[in-house]
């Protein structure tokens, strides 16, 4: 149900960032009845992860994160389009995947809803390298 599926949305967030025992968060967050609260308890998991060294990010900034995943990921369950693209598609996929996405298919089932081809390349590292270095730079020869 819609509870399950707002869970699981918060797991997937939580798994962007750091490496977890899926089950055991998925449990942990279920035992909160409410939305808010779930994500109120995922906000803390995130943040006490994160080092004292490292540069944390405010909890109002990580909450507004969490609720825009959650947004993006509820339209993307809920969309049905009404026919395939007719077009070519060009995907740029990371070498280093998240182990949210690591059960994808390689076009991330592109195919599926292109009439076109489905062209894939891979560029080199995680998906935030996209925008830095070398990866940057590739992403904009292509």
């Amino acid at each position: 149900g819609r509870e399950e599926h707002e869970t699981d949305l918060l797991v997937r967030f939580l798994c962007l960032y750091l490496d977890l025992d899926v089950f055991q968060i998925r449990h942990q967050l279920s035992e909160h009845s409410t939305f808010e609260d779930k994500r109120e308890a995922a906000i803390d998991i995130l943040l006490s992860a994160c080092s004292q060294d490292e540069a944390r990010p405010s909890r109002d900034v990580v909450g507004a994160a969490m609720r825009r995943f959650y947004e993006f990921g509820r339209a993307g369950s809920l969309y049905r389009p009404q026919s395939k693209y007719s077009g070519d598609v060009l995907l740029l996929k990371p070498s280093r995947l998240p182990k949210t996405a690591q059960d994808l298919t390689h076009d991330y089932g592109l195919s599926e809803c292109c009439e076109g081809n489905v062209e894939v390349i891979v560029v080199d590292g995680a998906h935030e390298d996209f925008i830095l270095g070398e990866g940057a730079q590739k992403c904009a020869d292509i």
